[in-house]
C-alpha cells in the first residue's frame, strides 16, 4: 500500500513502498512521485535544513504513471525528501531508518550531575513567595494568576486553575512554547476539567504572561553553562513543583509535566531533575541534540552553531558545544526513568525527527511514541486528547473526575519484571500488550538489545514469549516494542509502545 502526501491542489503527490515510512538502515527504499501532468521535477534529499544536502537530482514524472527515486541511507536516522516542479508548492515527506536505533554524538560531561544539583541547590535557598489573584471564576474551577519566586532576583508568571470541590486532587505542569509575544501561555482550564486536576501553566520571562518581556531570553551567554536563559527556565519549572507541593489541596504524589516544541524539551530537563514527577507528555520536542551540526547533521531549537556551521564546520565555537551539553535533552533524558509519551511529526524542520528520535531513545521507562507521518511542527490530535489517556494509563489519580472516568486507558507494552539468568542460558521472556484492559496480541513486536557487554540471541525476537541467552556476563537492558498501526491508513499515525526489562547475567 503506497502512503499519499499530498495537498488537495498539490500537482506533484509523494510516495513510498512502506505505509509507515519506516526502513532498515542500509536498506534501499525508493520514493515515488506522481503527477497529473507530465512534468520535469528537481528533488533533493536532505536530514535537515540546516545541513548539506544528501542528493540532487531531476526526473521527468510522465502524467498518470509513477516514477521511482531510489535511495538507501546507511545510518539510523531520518531524511526528508522535497519535490519541486517549479510551479506548484515544494512537497515534502520523511522517511524513517532504524529510528529506534538512532544515538547520539558525544558523551554526557561527567559533572551534568553536579552542575545541576547545585542550581537546585541555589534556588532552595530562595523562599517561593506565592503570589495569586483572581483571574477566573467557572462552573468547574477557579483560575487564579500567580508568580513566584525564583533566582537571579526573578519571578514566574503563570495562571493556576483550581477544580471545585474539597480535593485533594492531582497536578499537571505545562510548560510554554518558544515565543515573548503576549499570551504565549494561557490558562490551561480545560486539563483540569478533563482530568480534575490543579491546572499550572506558567511562562518562562519575567513578565505576566498577557504582557511582553522587553529582556525576553536576556541574559544569554552561551559561551558559559551558568550563562544560559535555558537556566532560569529550568529552574522555574522545578519552582513551580516546588509550590504545587505546598497546596494542602493537591494530593501530595500524581504530578505529570507537559509541554510541546521548547516546553517538550524543557519538560525532559525538569522531569529528570525532579524526581517528584510522575510521568511526562512531550510533543516535538527542542533542546534535542546540540552537537549535531558538528557532524553535518540536525541539530535541535535553538540551534547552537548553526551560523558557524554555516561557514565551515571547524568555525563551530567549543565553548559553546561544551556548555550547550548542560542543556541538551539527550543527557536529561538518560536520568527518566518513568512513563512518557512523545510526538513527532516526520517532516519537522523545526525540532527534526532525527533529533528527537536521538534524545527519546536514552530514555527507559514505559513509552508510546507518536509518529505524525505528514505533518511538519504541529500536534495531531493522538497527542492532545491521548494525553489524558496516557495520564489515566500511568497515573490512575488521573482517572477520579467525571470526565475522565470513563476515558480508556492507553496502549501499553510491557516486558515484565527484570530478572536474571546464567552465561548461555535460556532466560524466559513474557511481553504484554493493552489497550484500556484489553490484552491485544494482532500488533507486530520486537525483542531488541540496548545495553549490555555481549551479545544477547534470541529464540525469536518477533515473539511475546520467548528466550534470550546472553554469551558474556553483565547488566543488560532489552527493549520490547509493540506497534499499533489502526490510525495508519486513515490519518497516517503509527503509535509504538515500548517498555524495557533489565537482566543480570552471572
Amino acid at each position: 500500500m503506497l502512503v499519499q502526501l499530498s495537498s488537495i491542489d498539490a500537482q506533484i503527490s509523494l510516495s513510498s513502498e512502506r505505509e509507515d515510512q519506516i526502513y532498515e538502515a542500509g536498506e534501499e527504499m525508493n520514493f515515488i512521485l506522481t503527477s497529473a501532468t507530465t512534468t520535469e521535477v528537481n528533488y533533493k534529499i536532505t536530514f535537515d535544513t540546516r545541513t548539506s544536502v544528501i542528493e540532487t537530482g531531476k526526473v521527468m514524472v510522465q502524467a498518470g504513471q509513477a516514477t521511482y527515486v531510489p535511495f538507501t541511507l546507511h545510518e539510523p536516522g531520518t531524511v526528508i525528501f522535497e519535490a519541486s516542479d517549479g510551479i506548484n508548492q515544494p512537497q515534502q515527506m520523511g522517511v524513517a531508518f532504524s529510528p529506534f536505533a538512532i544515538g547520539i554524538y558525544e558523551e554526557c560531561p561527567a559533572d551534568f550531575d553536579d552542575f545541576w544539583t547545585d542550581q537546585i541547590n541555589q534556588l532552595s535557598t530562595i523562599p517561593i513567595d506565592p503570589q495569586l489573584s483572581i483571574f477566573a471564576t467557572g462552573t468547574d474551577n477557579v483560575t487564579y494568576r500567580i508568580n513566584l519566586a525564583t533566582v537571579d532576583n526573578r519571578r514566574i508568571y503563570g495562571y493556576i486553575t483550581i477544580p471545585n470541590g474539597a480535593g485533594p486532587f492531582p497536578a499537571v505542569l505545562t510548560l510554554p512554547p518558544n515565543g515573548s509575544a503576549a499570551n504565549i501561555v494561557i490558562p490551561e482550564d480545560v486539563v483540569s476539567i478533563k482530568v480534575g486536576a490543579i491546572s499550572l501553566t506558567i511562562s518562562i520571562h519575567n513578565a505576566e504572561p498577557d504582557a511582553i518581556d522587553p529582556n525576553a531570553n536576556l541574559p544569554n551567554n552561551t559561551s558559559i553553562r551558568e550563562g544560559y536563559y535555558y537556566r532560569t527556565a529550568i529552574l522555574a519549572g522545578i519552582r513551580a513543583i516546588d509550590y504545587i507541593f505546598t497546596r494542602s489541596d493537591f494530593d501530595g504524589e500524581n504530578l505529570v509535566v507537559t509541554g510541546v516544541s521548547q516546553g517538550g524539551g524543557l519538560g525532559m530537563a525538569i522531569s529528570s531533575l525532579d524526581q517528584r514527577v510522575k510521568a511526562m507528555s512531550i510533543s516535538n520536542p527542542a533542546l534535542c541534540e546540540h552537537a549535531g551540526f558538528k557532524y553535518d547533521r540536525a541539530s535541535g531549537f535553538p540551534y547552537y552553531n548553526w551560523a558557524a556551521a554555516q561557514a565551515n564546520i571547524e568555525n563551530i565555537d567549543p565553548a559553546v558545544l561544551e556548555a550547550s551539553k548542560y542543556y541538551d535533552a539527550k543527557y536529561f533524558a538518560q536520568r527518566f526513568d518513568r512513563p512518557c509519551l512523545f510526538t513527532t511529526g516526520y517532516k519537522d524542520v523545526i525540532c527534526p525527527t532525527t533529533t528527537v528520535f536521538g534524545a527519546t531513545n536514552q530514555l527507559r521507562g514505559h513509552t508510546l511514541v507518536v509518529h505524525a507521518l505528514s505533518l511538519e511542527h504541529s500536534s495531531p490530535v493522538q497527542y492532545w486528547d491521548g494525553r489524558y489517556n496516557f495520564w489515566v494509563r500511568h497515573v490512575p489519580a488521573f482517572a477520579n473526575s467525571l470526565f475522565s472516568q470513563n476515558t480508556p486507558k492507553a496502549q501499553i507494552a510491557n516486558a515484565g519484571a527484570d530478572t536474571s539468568g546464567g552465561i548461555n542460558q535460556d532466560i524466559s521472556l513474557n511481553g504484554t500488550t493493552l489497550v484500556d484492559d484489553a490484552v491485544i496480541t494482532t500488533w507486530p513486536v520486537r525483542w531488541e538489545l540496548v545495553e549490555g557487554p555481549g551479545k544477547a540471541s534470541f529464540t525469536n525476537a518477533s515473539n511475546r514469549i520467548t528466550n534470550v541467552r546472553f554469551d558474556q556476563p553483565g547488566t543488560y537492558v532489552l527493549r520490547f516494542s509493540a506497534e499499533d498501526d489502526q490510525l495508519l491508513d486513515s490519518q497516517k499515525i503509527l503509535f509504538t509502545a515500548i517498555d524495557y526489562i533489565t537482566i543480570t547475567v552471572n
